[in-house]
């Protein structure tokens, strides 16, 4: 085998069966290899980009301005010959709010995600936020109080909000781009137009 392919090599599984069905096709023409009835890939993404919180507003925290900055960091199972147009994904988000709390807005998320364009350099998919669980803070005015206090504010939801996004292969992951929280079935988006982007770097493992 030559250098460059052993290089690739990776220590998993599907990878190894890969690697040792080519190397049995070079020394033998008559080898036939195994069919694999799974291929399962873990890609580790890293983004930033804007939001203005459509689906958050009324909910945390004080919204001054129309864009905040966020950051994501997200894990997505996905098995191309098992389930090639699906992904799962476990999403961290958060959220840089510059209001009077000066406080974060964090998100983790459940995700699926389908491929409905496929091709060895590009992939585009919808992505639906199915559970969410959200930490942040907001102004609370009790009935005894003559200055509002700040609360903490948890809320685990099913808000179903749909987004799309972009995977370019580059090198060995993915320069990804993404349109999150466009729309939801369930909750308000306040009539206000989503602006909520991110870019990064999926890498694959």
């Amino acid at each position: 085998m030559d250098e460059e392919r052993i290089d690739r090599v990776r220590l998993t599984l599907s990878n190894l069966r890969r690697f040792f069905n080519a190397y049995n096709k070079e020394v033998d023409p008559e080898y036939i290899a195994k069919k694999m009835h799974s291929d399962l890939e873990y890609r580790l993404g890293v983004f930033a980009g804007i939001t203005n919180g459509i689906f958050r507003k009324g909910l945390l925290s004080t919204f001054e301005q129309e864009t905040y900055p966020q950051f994501i960091v997200d894990l997505e199972l996905y098995d191309k010959i098992a389930f090639p147009s699906h992904g799962l994904a476990i999403q961290y988000k958060q959220t840089l709010f510059t209001g009077d709390l000066e406080d974060n807005d964090h998100e983790f998320s459940i995700n699926h995600r389908f491929k409905f364009i496929k091709t060895p350099k590009l992939q585009v998919f919808l992505n639906t936020k199915m559970i969410t669980y959200t930490i942040g803070k907001r102004d609370f005015l009790g009935p005894d109080f003559i200055d509002p206090s700040v609360i903490t504010v948890t809320n685990l939801e099913t808000p179903f909000i749909f987004g799309l996004g972009t995977d370019i292969k580059l090198k060995r992951g993915y320069l990804t781009f993404q349109y999150h929280d466009i729309y939801s079935f369930v909750i308000d988006g306040s009539d206000e137009f989503p602006v909520d982007i991110t870019a990064g770097y999926r890498f694959v493992f």
